[in-house]
């Protein structure tokens, strides 16, 4: 939980919220549309960019977390 907090932190407030509302909520992106009054299509590129973005994001923390392990094991 905290590493995706901390990856949430990296998405806007505004792709923070239509991840929120399909995921957490679990609306269409139709109905998320509705909601913050962009056409699906829109909901649909937001989606797509923000997820992209946390694998991003995930993909680097990893790299980060391998290379700590390995100056770690280097230096023992």
């Amino acid at each position: 939980r905290a590493l995706l907090s901390e990856l949430m932190r990296s998405l806007t407030l505004r792709e923070r919220n239509v991840i929120r509302l399909r995921f957490d909520h679990d609306l269409t992106q139709a109905e998320i549309g509705e909601r913050i009054g962009v056409s699906q299509m829109q909901v649909s590129r937001i989606l797509r960019g923000a997820i992209a973005r946390l694998r991003e994001h995930a993909r680097q923390r990893a790299r980060q977390y391998e290379h700590a392990g390995e100056r770690s094991r280097v230096a023992a």
